[in-house]
């Protein structure tokens, strides 16, 4: 059997265990009353829950997960487009041609979720002028 630690304010589930003893260890460990645990349902080896509320598992679904791999590309984007802001502002020190191709390579950051075959887990990064 499998038992999942939840935080009780919300249901957001915490960590899954093998056993309850092991499940009751954080639960106990954390004296503010915030965690249960609870015995996961049946397919719990096959689903994975995101939370616990009401009484009920809510699963993750592909959607979930889909919108969290797009959050994580758009964080490394939008580090490697801030990497480069000072490459177009007026005093910089770059030429024309050069402030040119970074600014091609930003606008290609910006363009590659669009781009074909685009993947948030691998995405085909611009070379970085």
């Amino acid at each position: 059997m499998t038992y999942f630690v939840y935080h009780c304010d919300g249901g957001h589930i915490v960590s899954e265990y093998r056993t309850i003893e092991e499940a009751q260890c954080l639960v106990d460990a954390n004296r503010s009353g915030v965690m249960a645990q609870v015995a996961a349902p049946s397919d719990a080896a096959t689903v994975r829950y995101l939370k616990y509320l009401d009484g009920n598992f809510i699963a993750r679904t592909q959607a979930d997960i889909d919108a969290e791999n797009m959050i994580d590309f758009r964080i490394e984007r939008n580090k490697r487009l801030a990497a480069t802001d000072w490459t177009q502002a007026n005093d910089s020190p770059l030429s024309a041609s050069v402030k040119t191709d970074y600014q091609n390579y930003r606008q290609n950051l910006r363009d590659l979720p669009q781009s074909d075959g685009f993947d948030p887990l691998e995405p085909a990064w611009p070379t970085l002028p």
